[in-house]
C-alpha cells in the first residue's frame, strides 16, 4: 500500500473516498520499511520490524498479482 496507494470505495456516505498516494516513485525500498517500522510501533504498537527485503519480496508479490489481473482469462 505504502509503495503501490490505495484509494477507499466509493459510498453514498462517503462520496469523495479517501486515498493514500503511492510512494514507489518517492521512497526507497529502505524508506518504506522505516516508514512502516514506525508505523507498526507507534500508538502502542509493538510489532516485528521491517527490512528492505520484506518490502522488495511484497512489491514483486503484488507486481505478479497485477500482471496475472490483466493476463485474458484462459479458454475452456
Amino acid at each position: 500500500m505504502v509503495s503501490a496507494g490505495s484509494r477507499g470505495v466509493y459510498t453514498d456516505a462517503c462520496p469523495t473516498a479517501p486515498e493514500m498516494p503511492p510512494f514507489a516513485g518517492v521512497l526507497d525500498d529502505e524508506q518504506i520499511a522505516d516508514a512502516l517500522i514506525y508505523v507498526r510501533n507507534s500508538w502502542g504498537n509493538a510489532a516485528a520490524p521491517v527490512s528492505t527485503s520484506d518490502v522488495k519480496e511484497v512489491k514483486e508479490e503484488v507486481k505478479s498479482v497485477r500482471q496475472a489481473a490483466r493476463r485474458p482469462p484462459a479458454a475452456i
